[in-house]
C-alpha cells in the first residue's frame, strides 16, 4: 500500500513471523495509513503474543486510530501534539465501548480475560504534516527511525498496553497498576527530516541465523508493494522471526 500527500509518500506492509508460521498462529500485527494534501498519517500495532485473538485488537486499533487522527486534522483545530494527546483518550473510550457491547452480562474477571485475549496491542504512530512539527508516538514497545537514526523501544517483553486502562480488576489477569499507561509518549522529529519509519518490535527480532540488523534497509522501496516485496525477501533468509508491521514516510522529490 502506498499513498501520497503533496510532499510525502507513505507506504506500509505486514509480514507474518517465522515463529507464528511454525506454530500455525495468525499474524497479530497490523498497520493503517492515510494521507491528504497536507499530511501523512500511519499507525502500526502489535497484538499481545499471549492473547488468543489479539490480532483483533491490533487491526481495530490501527484502523480506529488513523480514522481519529484524520478526523482531528480535518477540524483544523489540532496541532500534532494535541492530536496525540486526544487520541489516547479516544482509544480508551473506543475499547471501553466495544467491550461493553460484547461483554454486557459478564463478571469483571471474565471481562478482564476477554480484554487480555482480544484487545492488548502496542501502538506506534506517526503524524507527518507538510509544514508543522512531525511527531512519532507510541504506547508499548516497537521501533522508530528517522534519517540514519534508529530508536528501539524495549520494554523487556512486558509492554504497557493501552487496553490496561479498560480492565477493572487488573490483578485478576496479572496486571499491576504501574504498567498501566496514562498517555502516549512521543518524540518531535528534526525540521529537516526527510524519512521516517515506525514498526512493531518484530523489526528487530529475527532467527538465530541472522547476524546483521535491518536498520537502514527499509528506505526507498518503489511502487505500491515495494516494501512488502522487500519484507518477503528478508523473510526468506531468516529475518522477521516475530510478526512485523512497518510504515515508512519519505519526502517526495517533485520535478519542477
Amino acid at each position: 500500500m502506498r499513498i501520497n500527500s503533496d510532499q510525502w509518500s507513505i507506504t506500509s506492509a505486514v509480514k507474518t513471523g517465522h515463529d507464528h508460521l511454525y506454530s500455525d498462529r495468525n499474524c497479530q500485527d497490523a498497520e493503517k495509513i492515510a494521507a491528504g494534501p497536507s499530511i501523512a498519517i500511519g499507525i502500526s500495532c502489535d497484538g499481545c503474543g499471549e492473547g488468543d485473538h489479539s490480532e483483533m485488537g491490533a487491526i481495530s486499533l490501527a484502523n480506529f486510530g488513523v480514522s481519529e487522527l484524520v478526523r482531528f486534522h480535518h477540524t483544523g483545530q489540532y496541532t500534532p501534539t494535541m492530536m496525540v494527546q486526544s487520541l489516547f483518550k479516544s482509544i480508551v473510550r473506543y475499547i471501553d465501548f466495544q467491550v461493553m457491547m460484547t461483554c454486557r452480562d459478564m463478571a469483571s474477571v471474565q471481562i478482564a480475560h476477554f480484554i487480555k485475549h482480544h484487545w492488548l496491542a502496542t501502538i506506534m504512530g506517526m503524524i507527518i504534516p507538510n509544514e508543522e512539527q512531525k511527531i512519532v508516538f507510541w504506547c508499548g514497545d516497537g521501533v522508530y527511525a528517522f534519517g540514519d537514526e534508529t530508536v528501539i523501544l524495549d520494554q523487556d517483553n512486558t509492554p504497557t498496553y493501552i487496553a490496561y486502562n479498560c480492565i477493572d480488576v487488573p490483578l485478576g489477569v496479572g496486571v499491576t497498576p504501574e504498567v498501566t499507561p496514562s498517555n502516549f509518549q512521543y518524540a518531535v522529529l528534526p525540521d529537516d527530516v526527510t524519512r521516517v519509519m515506525i514498526a512493531s518490535d518484530g523489526f528487530d527480532h529475527h532467527t538465530d541465523k541472522v547476524e546483521k540488523p535491518l536498520h537502514g534497509e527499509q528506505w526507498e522501496k518503489k511502487g505500491k508493494v515495494g516494501l512488502k516485496k522487500w519484507m518477503n525477501t528478508r523473510h526468506k533468509v531468516g529475518y522477521f522471526a516475530d510478526d512485523c508491521a512497518i510504515v515508512t514516510a519519505e519526502k517526495r522529490v517533485i520535478d519542477a
